[in-house]
């Protein structure tokens, strides 16, 4: 579940990269090239602090979900934020 759910969180930054406005800088910046070969070459330094900006993004970006919903798990929280960007869900 939380690789699926890691992948989705790479594809929806490297959609929404493209879609805001908002420079992005560190980890978030690079191609998904890069983070595929750093995660198969076993460099796993670089793969945490990727996988830790991802988290952060979405962390961010589904902020208002969790103020307005503060007793839900935080996973569901995601899954929600996820679900209303790939179109799945209405943004309420």
């Amino acid at each position: 579940m939380l690789k699926r759910l890691l992948l989705a969180s790479v594809m929806l930054v490297s959609i929404g990269a493209s879609a805001h406005a908002n420079t992005i800088r560190g980890a978030g910046a690079v191609s998904c090239g890069t983070w595929t070969a750093n995660r198969n070459d076993g460099q796993h330094g670089v793969d945490v602090i990727m996988l830790h900006w991802a988290l952060g993004y979405l962390s961010a970006q589904s902020e208002d979900i969790l103020k307005r919903n503060p007793t839900i798990q935080f996973s569901y929280a995601l899954e929600v934020f996820m679900a209303q960007q790939l179109g799945l869900l209405d943004k309420k």
